[in-house]
């Protein structure tokens, strides 16, 4: 899979030195666009079609009206960045790509943001290195700047707390991808429930 996604940035790559590009394939209507309704003085989380989670404390948000309108739209995998013509370029240099999230107030809110929202990414690969990038419209395209690291909330300390019960405990009979001694563990949580899990362990 990754070299037939590698071969298709290559051919993408090529095609746009051509006067007719692939702009009105590839671009973010491709996205699908979703709305989500909430009061703004309450506590409000949103969960989006990709499990992204939206936080957002009571009065993040000002406006003509009690309640706000987001207009949602993300591009978490490879494929749907392709599909919406996204790049993943800063400064002229490649970024590895968590994912992207776009997020708008409905206009005829006349809405005004005043605090922080806290977005959260799901992930199979958790990278410490990661960081979160501002995206800027250029030319039609993105460039991803003002990087700064992303929000540590215990994760990191989680994962390393994750990685030593495995070691200690489960790699003597398990895998990640492959059948061992137990079975493979990669994919476990959409096989059995936590509460499975939970008593197993």
């Amino acid at each position: 899979m990754k070299n037939i996604f590698f071969l298709l940035c290559v051919f993408l790559a090529a095609c746009t030195t051509k006067k007719n590009s692939f702009h009105s394939v590839l671009n973010t209507d491709n996205l699908a666009v979703q709305n989500f309704a909430f009061a703004v003085d309450t506590d409000s989380t949103l969960i989006t079609a990709s499990g992204c989670i939206i936080k957002i404390k009571k009065n993040t948000f000002s406006a003509k009206g009690d309640s706000i309108h987001l207009i949602v739209k993300e591009a978490i995998t490879n494929e749907q960045i392709v599909l919406a013509g996204l790049t993943t370029m800063s400064g002229g240099q490649p970024l590895s790509s968590g994912g992207m999230i776009f997020i708008n107030a409905d206009p005829a809110d006349n809405a005004k943001i005043e605090n922080v929202l806290e977005v959260m990414v799901p992930t199979n690969d958790y990278n410490p290195d990661m960081q979160l990038f501002e995206g800027k419209e250029i030319d039609g395209g993105i460039d991803w700047i003002n990087p700064d690291s992303l929000p540590d909330a215990g994760i990191q300390q989680r994962v390393r707390n994750g990685k030593a019960l495995y070691i200690a405990n489960c790699a003597n009979c398990h895998k990640m991808g492959k059948d061992y001694t137990g079975p493979a563990l990669a994919g476990v949580t959409e096989k059995r429930t936590k509460a499975w899990l939970y008593q197993f362990i």
